[in-house]
């Protein structure tokens, strides 16, 4: 299973037993009206309407009244914005911690020569402060964010294509500027496209009138696949997440919100104390998401007490059988 890819296991057992047990969905396979409400779209927004309206739409479309996008891109900005869909939306908040990649069209006051520009920009390859533009609705005081690379595509006289790697909340059109501050020519964001969120590329992104099309095929005539082309399950928004797998009778207490014991896991991945967890059922479901009470080291020394905080819970209650001493 691609959840369990490069995990630890220390039950095959207890994993085979809870996969061949009625309790619970392989994510691929859920029902389609659950399909839906534990989704997400990796939406290619086009330029023109805000994300907030965006979600809007698609709330509209697949008559939902919950949904939520993964972090905002302005009007004119267009590509990739991840949007969970009902139960799915606590999932938001591994996306919005994501890094993010950018496309981005600088133009520059003055024509200045590539290697001025190489030189500049790797100095900002690394933890840069930023304020907020004044357009922007958060307040205007001075924040750190990390630059993990530039690289610039193409330079066509004071046209500068730049792929930006960065942290999440990094304000592109504030770095333009001060890139042009730096190099001694006034600098703005032209365009803008967003090419990744986290584990999620351009080259998944689907259109509105996609989803759609999609939505009147099922309605119309019961046609699901179009469907579950475009929505995918919420799992593969914590492809970078660390995980614990848990036993089928420990389901049950996580989701009345018990902590998580050691003792409770088959499967897990290496974390350290305080990091966040994605909790799964042994067919890959997502059970919730959590905090680490002490690093993945725990199983290996034989510690026991309790390992996973949780704090979003996705599951229903009582769908699972109860956990028995």
């Amino acid at each position: 299973m691609k959840q369990f890819e490069n995990l630890y296991i220390i039950d095959q057992e207890a994993i085979k037993e809870g996969q061949e047990s009625k309790f619970g969905y392989f994510p691929d396979e859920r029902k389609i009206l659950d399909h839906i409400k534990y989704g997400l779209i990796v939406l290619d927004k086009h330029s023109g309407p805000t994300s907030h309206e965006i979600v809007s739409i698609v709330k509209k479309i697949l008559k939902l009244n919950k949904a939520g996008h993964s972090g905002t891109l302005d009007p004119n900005v267009t590509g990739i914005l991840p949007i969970a869909l009902a139960k799915a939306t606590k999932v938001l908040s591994i996306l919005l911690e994501s890094s993010k990649t950018y496309i981005c069209n600088l133009h520059s006051a003055e024509s200045k020569d590539i290697t001025e520009w190489e030189k500049i920009l790797k100095e900002y390859i690394d933890e840069i402060y930023q304020v907020p533009p004044l357009k922007s609705n958060v307040v205007k005081k001075l924040r750190k964010r990390r630059i993990y690379n530039i690289e610039i595509l193409d330079v066509i006289d004071k046209q500068i294509l730049l792929k930006i790697d960065c942290e999440s909340g990094t304000y592109i059109r504030t770095l333009c500027v001060d890139l042009g501050k730096s190099i001694g020519s006034a600098s703005y964001m032209r365009e803008l496209r967003r090419i990744k969120t986290g584990p999620f590329h351009e080259n998944q992104g689907v259109t509105l009138h996609q989803l759609f099309d999609a939505y009147e095929s099922y309605k119309e005539v019961g046609d699901e696949e179009g469907l579950r082309k475009i929505i995918q399950p919420m799992e593969n928004a914590i492809t970078n997440v660390p995980k614990v797998v848990i036993r089928l009778n420990a389901i049950d207490p996580i989701s009345h919100g018990t902590d998580l014991f050691v003792a409770g896991v088959i499967a897990y991945s290496d974390f350290n104390t305080g990091e966040k967890i994605a909790i799964l059922s042994p067919k890959g479901e997502l059970i919730g998401l959590g905090t680490s009470f002490r690093s993945s080291k725990a199983f290996i020394n034989g510690d026991t007490g309790k390992i996973v905080h949780p704090e979003k819970i996705f599951v229903e209650r009582n769908q699972f059988p109860k956990y028995q001493k």
